[in-house]
């Protein structure tokens, strides 16, 4: 039998040690929104409450997932997407929603959110300008809350909202000119669902200076109907991170949305980088051959295994 040694246990316990740490490094990120950051800037939460719904959840990192989709059953959340769609992205995109599906945009002030709500055929857009609200907020202004809801499924058992240094919903007027959502003059109106308190107060001219600003109502988020299918438009993609889950009826918003789907697409092809384990652990679902190779590698190494063994014992 084979002798071992405390210096060889040792060893072994070090080999081990490392692989585990590079195995937990490589399947975890750093980045915000990120569905694999477990911190508080990461989006874990949304797997978890996804899951309690009993739909299944999955990850994509590609657009192709929306041609296969079932546009009936399916919700698909882009969380801060950061990168342009191209136009086969797009396409892809508009015809999952059109032919029935449901898109969540959540922004990231100055992100890429715009791009895709115009890809797909919708009128809403962010205006990208920090909203504050001077009366009903969290621990500063840039957390406002926002205290006008309606009644909707997407909004069950929500009474208000925090957000984080979140924005607008606005939408063109027969001029052009933005307006915020909602207004009476706009070309054509979406469902707005929340709104922050008569408060609030947008830098529309970027000094920093709110002095003679107007204080209003603003819309921050809404639901617009495009073709058969639905587009839902987030002001800010921080009510999905985790640490604002605990804040006002943030948790019971995301469950509202996340609810009544037999599948959720959360899509990240144009947002940061995933985890490479878990990048590798994709390739290989959708790579049969790749699965097929792994499974022969495991099996030899599986079959050397039991005869080093056989041999050590005899």
């Amino acid at each position: 039998m084979t002798d071992w040694s405390w210096p060889r246990v040792v060893l072994s316990m070090l080999v081990l040690a490392v692989l585990l740490t590079l195995v937990i490094a490589g399947s975890t990120t750093t980045e915000a929104f990120g569905t694999y950051n477990p911190g508080w800037e990461g989006s874990t939460t949304i797997r978890e409450l996804g899951a309690s719904t009993g739909a299944s959840v999955e990850i994509i990192t590609e657009t192709t997932p929306y041609t296969q989709a079932q546009p009936g059953s399916t919700v698909i959340i882009a969380i801060a997407p950061s990168d342009q769609y191209d136009d086969q992205d797009l396409a892809r995109i508009r015809s999952f929603v059109r032919a029935g599906g449901m898109l969540v945009v959540a922004e990231d002030v100055g992100g890429g959110g715009n791009r895709l709500l115009s890809g797909v055929g919708a009128e809403t857009r962010f205006d990208n300008k920090i909203v504050r609200d001077l009366r009903f907020h969290g621990p500063t202004a840039e957390m406002p809350l926002a205290t006008e809801v309606s009644p909707d499924p997407l909004t069950r058992n929500v009474e208000t909202v925090m957000l984080n240094n979140g924005t607008t919903l606005v939408t063109e007027n027969e001029t052009g000119s933005l307006i915020p959502l909602g207004s009476s003059n706009a070309t054509r109106d979406a469902s707005v669902l929340i709104s922050t308190s008569s408060y609030s107060v947008v830098d529309s001219d970027g000094d920093g200076d709110l002095d003679d600003e107007r204080l209003q109502s603003y819309p921050v988020m809404a639901v617009e109907t495009v073709g058969n299918g639905r587009v839902v438009a987030v002001s800010d993609a921080s009510l999905f991170i985790n640490s604002m889950q605990d804040e006002a009826s943030n948790q019971a918003l995301v469950s509202a949305i996340l609810t009544g789907h037999e599948r959720i697409l959360l899509d990240y092809s144009h947002a940061e980088e995933q985890p490479p384990v878990w990048m590798a652990l994709q390739w290989l679902r959708q790579t049969p051959e790749a699965v097929a190779l792994s499974s022969l590698l495991g099996l030899l190494a599986l079959e050397l295994l039991v005869r080093r063994t056989r041999r050590s014992v005899t």
